[in-house]
């Protein structure tokens, strides 16, 4: 709130004459409540000193090689062996693609999978 706000000065008129507007803080009239106002509009602005880091955890990096996990290689392997076997799957099925009606004036969207050996499967949709 704004002391040199006339939206701001009915409310914080009242916190000064220690009464809690109902309307602002949807308390009822025999409520107790304890609100702390700090006016600070003879000071200028310091700006905190503190700089900005990041996350101090030591955490393990996407896409780095989790320790006891399978390889990275070895992952991606299994990825590739997925997709085929979804594509020869659906290819067995024949006319999986005729069965969906789909909109071709839809726009489209794609969407992309990172691999962590640096690969990627790239899918689009409608």
């Amino acid at each position: 709130m704004r002391y040199d706000d006339p939206a701001d000065a009915e409310v914080l008129r009242a916190i000064n004459e220690d009464t809690a507007p109902r309307e602002t803080y949807g308390i009822d009239p025999d409520q107790r409540v304890e609100i702390l106002v700090s006016q600070r509009t003879n000071e200028d602005y310091v700006k905190s000193q503190r700089r900005a880091v990041g996350w101090g955890t030591g955490g393990v990096p996407l896409g780095a090689a989790v320790p006891g996990e399978a390889s990275v290689s070895s992952s991606s392997a299994q990825a590739d062996a997925v997709m085929s076997s979804t594509v020869s799957s659906a290819g067995a099925q024949g006319g999986l693609e005729a069965a969906v009606a789909v909109d071709e004036s839809a726009p489209i969207a794609q969407m992309q999978v990172r691999l962590a050996d640096g690969g990627r499967l790239v899918s689009n949709m409608k």
